[in-house]
């Protein structure tokens, strides 16, 4: 295949194939919007089914863009054996990731679970993402925190960052 060389000499205008806005759209990894949500008030739970705790909300502007999500998941066992208890998190009614938050946990246990994980809705529609909790065992009660409720704890917050994806553009098509 032969390389052509072109110099200011070559009497090609090349100004209306690519411009600086264009460049500027091939920037993958900007930050295009932040969304976040916390706990309104003090949730208590004792189910063994996979509960939404509490949710927030985004539009990607493009297909291509990708969602971090980072989400603090904070509370205490109130009552119970020691058995376990799960949080996660979903889009829409798809489970995206769970993390064992506690393990054989005694009651008035506090504990903390911080999950991130990077999304890729390829949507342009409004979407949905919960922060979830499940016991392990029936009889077991857990409280997540809302501001204010967990002492020295931090409430449950989740937050939504929409990243630029790759988006593909022709500059210039010589044949």
């Amino acid at each position: 295949m032969a390389l052509t060389k072109l110099n200011t000499r070559s009497g090609i205008d090349l100004s209306s194939y690519a411009t600086s806005t264009d460049l500027d759209d091939l920037t993958t990894g900007k930050v295009l919007q932040v969304v976040q949500t916390q706990l309104g008030s003090y949730i208590d739970t004792s189910s063994t089914s996979v509960t939404n705790l509490f949710s927030a909300s985004i539009t990607p502007s493009s297909t291509s863009s990708k969602i971090l999500i980072l989400a603090s998941i904070n509370g205490r066992k109130l009552s119970g054996s020691n058995t376990s208890s799960y949080v996660g998190i979903k889009r829409g009614s798809t489970q995206l990731r769970c993390s064992l938050e506690w393990i054989d946990a005694a009651v008035d246990t506090y504990t903390s679970a911080t999950i991130t994980y990077l999304d890729s809705p390829s949507t342009t529609s409004s979407t949905t993402y919960y922060a979830t909790a499940q016991n392990g065992s029936s009889g077991d009660t857990f409280r997540y925190f809302a501001d204010g409720t967990g002492g020295v704890y931090r409430n449950c917050s989740i937050q939504l960052i929409e990243v630029a994806g790759w988006f593909q553009k022709t500059f210039i098509n010589i044949q």
